[in-house]
C-alpha cells in the first residue's frame, strides 16, 4: 500500500555536486503523481545552504559526497545548525547499509541509493520521510512538555519538604512548652495534686510523646528523601539497641500485658551501623508488633547470624497478631501505606513508621522484609553488615 503525502504542492530542494544527478532527481520529483513539485536545485552546498536559510522548504535531499572535501553529513548538520527542521534524506551512488544506519543515527530521516530512485520511489520516502519528521516533532514537544512536568513536580515537592520542615518545628516548640509545664505540675512543683489530676497530666504528656514521634518521622522522611538525614555508621553493640529499644516500648507492652522476649547470639551481637538508626527501627518494628498483637501476647527479637549470607546479621522481629493480608504485603514498606483502612483511625500513625524502616535498612546497606500469615502473625526481618560498606547496598528483594 502507497503512502500519501498530505500536501497538494511540495517545496523540494537538493543539492548534489553532479548536474546529471540534479537532472534526473528533477525530472523523477516534477513526474510525481498527485503533488505538485517546486524544486530548487544546487551544485554546491553553500549556495543551498543560503536558499535553506531564506525560504522554506519541505523535504532537502542531500548527495553523500559533496566534492573531495564535503559530505552530506557533514552539511546536514550545517542544515540543523540553521534552524531547519525538513525532513532530510541522503542520496549515495550505491547502496551502503553502513551509511544508511549510520545517517539514521546522525539525525537523517531517510536513505536511498541513486540507482533506486523513481517517481514512486521517491514519493515513497518522501512521504515516510515526512511522516517520520512529523512524529519525531511530536516525540521533542512531549519530550519537552514531560521534562517541564517533572521540573514542575520537583519544585513541587521541594516546597512539601520545605513545609513538612517547616510545620514540624513550629509544631515542636509549643509541644515542648506544654509538654514541659505539664512536667512541672505532675512533679507538684506548683502544689500537691489528686490523683485524678495525675492521671489527666499523664495522659498529655503521652500524647505529646505520641505526637513528638509523629513529628519526628514526618522530618525524617524528609531529611530522606532530600539528602539531609545524619548518619554515622560505626562498630557497634546490637545488645546495647536492642536493650534501649525495648525500654522505649515497656510501657506499651505493659498497658496491653504483652510478653517482649529478646535473643541474641553471641556471635552476631556486633555489626556496623548508626545506633541511633538501627535503635529507630528496632523501636519501630517493636512497637509495631506490640500495638497489633492480642492483649496478653508475645513478642520476640532474635539477633542471630544471617543464614544466607555470612557478611550479614539477622535481625527478626515477630509478633502472633492479625497478620497482613498477602495482597498488602508488596506495599507494607511504601510510603503513607497501611495496611488497613482503620490503623490511622483507630491504631494511630502516619503511615510512615515501616517506610523509614525500609530507608535506614538501606542506608546500612542491608535489606529489610517481611513473612505474614493472615491471622497468625508476622515476622519483619532486617540484615545489617558486619563490617563498613565498601560496594554498593544490596536492593529489597
Amino acid at each position: 500500500m502507497e503512502t500519501c503525502i498530505a500536501t497538494e504542492e511540495l517545496a523540494v530542494l537538493a543539492i548534489d555536486d553532479d548536474r546529471e544527478d540534479l537532472a534526473i532527481l528533477d525530472h523523477h520529483l516534477r513526474n510525481m503523481v498527485g503533488v505538485r513539485v517546486k524544486v530548487a536545485l544546487f551544485d554546491r552546498p553553500e549556495e543551498g545552504l543560503k536558499a535553506l536559510a531564506a525560504g522554506r522548504y519541505d523535504v532537502v535531499f542531500l548527495d553523500y559526497q559533496l566534492g573531495p572535501e564535503c559530505t552530506g553529513l557533514e552539511v546536514f548538520q550545517r542544515v540543523r545548525a540553521l534552524g531547519v527542521d525538513a525532513p532530510v534524506i541522503l542520496l549515495t551512488d550505491q547502496g551502503d547499509e553502513e551509511l544508511a544506519v549510520n545517517c539514521l543515527h546522525a539525525g537523517m530521516d531517510d536513505y536511498m541509493p541513486k540507482g533506486a530512485a523513481s517517481n514512486k520511489s521517491l514519493r515513497r520516502s518522501i512521504s515516510n520521510a515526512v511522516e517520520k519528521r512529523a512524529l519525531r516533532r511530536d516525540l521533542e514537544f512531549h519530550q519537552a512538555e514531560l521534562e517541564r512536568t517533572v521540573k514542575d513536580l520537583r519544585a513541587s515537592n521541594e516546597e512539601i519538604h520545605s513545609f513538612y520542615h517547616t510545620l514540624s518545628h513550629e509544631l515542636k516548640t509549643p509541644l515542648t512548652a506544654i509538654d514541659g509545664f505539664a512536667s512541672i505540675l505532675a512533679d507538684g512543683l506548683q502544689g500537691p495534686l489528686l490523683d485524678d489530676q495525675r492521671d489527666s497530666l499523664a495522659r498529655i504528656r503521652h500524647g505529646c510523646a505520641q505526637i513528638k514521634r509523629l513529628l519526628d518521622d514526618i522530618l525524617d522522611t524528609t531529611r530522606i528523601e532530600t539528602g539531609k538525614l545524619s548518619f554515622h555508621p560505626l562498630p557497634s553493640s546490637l545488645d546495647e539497641s536492642v536493650r534501649d529499644a525495648l525500654s522505649q516500648c515497656t510501657k506499651r507492652a505493659r498497658e496491653r500485658r504483652i510478653e517482649v522476649r529478646s535473643s541474641i547470639d553471641p556471635r552476631a551481637e556486633q555489626a556496623w551501623f548508626d545506633p541511633q538508626r538501627v535503635q529507630q527501627v528496632l523501636t519501630n518494628l517493636v512497637d509495631n508488633a506490640i500495638k497489633y498483637s492480642p492483649v496478653g501476647g508475645t513478642v520476640e527479637l532474635i539477633v542471630a547470624e544471617d543464614p544466607a549470607d555470612a557478611r550479614y546479621v539477622l535481625v527478626q522481629v515477630r509478633d502472633r497478631g492479625r497478620g497482613i493480608p498477602a495482597d498488602r504485603i508488596e506495599r507494607i514498606f511504601e510510603r503513607l501505606y497501611q495496611a488497613s483502612e482503620d490503623d490511622a483511625t483507630i491504631r494511630g500513625g502516619l503511615g510512615l513508621g515501616l517506610y523509614l524502616c525500609r530507608e535506614l535498612v538501606r542506608l546500612h546497606g542491608g535489606t529489610i522484609r517481611v513473612e505474614s500469615e493472615h491471622g497468625k502473625g508476622s515476622t519483619f526481618m532486617f540484615t545489617l553488615r558486619r563490617e563498613p560498606l565498601s560496594t554498593e547496598p544490596r536492593k529489597s528483594p
